[in-house]
């Protein structure tokens, strides 16, 4: 990985930096700008700038990382105020429409795995537990994960614990959204369904590519949209 930081110098945080209130977590509080960017304004005890530091040469067409670190005054880790990054138009996935194509959603989700993939033995990032409010469906039909404060660079860990590791998370995330009719009736989708959840072995797509199959097998039906495959999921539950 790079270790030259990006940053820039500000004097005091002006109304350019807070055109719009989107919301807050336990490490800061975001706000849009005039340019449509993210500004977060950083609460400095809650977290290892390090890690943040590092994460301003990270791309990742899944992951949003901080683009640029703000420093008030001078270019000291007491006077970092925030960062700033890509602004994702989106909805949560609560917020998705029912007519949305259910394969739409396993061509997202297995995109995010692969870049999972580069994220993990590429750049040896270990992510930290997926809150659903962080996970956004962008407009252009991609998941973008949009919190990355507590995620860990770990260049001496081994790769493949690493990267299961970030399955396990990201599993845990979709099979919360999608897969929430546990015990199945097949022991073959539990037993796979338990290997993402608890172990990261498995790739969350695969499970609802299962979970859709046995649907479409059981009801004679072809599932084409995200409402009816939550709707049906009653009939392979146990």
């Amino acid at each position: 990985m790079n270790y030259e930081e990006r940053y820039f110098i500000i004097n005091s945080i002006t109304p350019y930096y807070k055109k719009r209130y989107l919301g807050k977590g336990c490490s800061g509080v975001c706000y849009l700008t005039e340019d449509n960017k993210v500004f977060k304004e950083m609460k400095n005890d809650k977290l290892d700038f390090y890690h943040l530091k590092k994460f301003t040469n990270v791309k990742n067409d899944s992951i949003v990382f901080p683009n640029e670190i703000v420093y008030q005054y001078e270019h000291n880790d007491n006077n970092i105020i925030g960062y700033t990054m890509d602004y994702i138009d989106g909805y949560l996935f609560r917020e998705i429409e029912d007519n949305e194509s259910i394969n739409n959603i396993i061509s997202a989700s297995i995109k995010v795995e692969e870049n999972i993939k580069k994220l993990s033995y590429q750049y040896s990032i270990m992510m930290e537990e997926i809150n659903p409010s962080n996970v956004i469906y962008s407009k252009d039909k991609k998941f973008k994960i949009i919190d990355t404060d507590f995620y860990t660079y770990f260049p001496s860990e081994e790769e493949q614990i690493i990267y299961k590791n970030n399955i396990y998370e990201w599993g845990n995330y979709m099979m919360s959204m999608l897969g929430g009719c546990y015990p199945f009736i097949d022991e073959d989708l539990n037993n796979l369904y338990c290997d993402c959840v608890c172990n990261g072995r498995v790739k969350p797509s695969q499970i609802v590519i299962k979970i859709k199959d046995l649907i479409e097998k059981i009801s004679n039906q072809n599932i084409n949209t995200l409402g009816e495959y939550q709707n049906s999921l009653k009939l392979v539950k146990k």
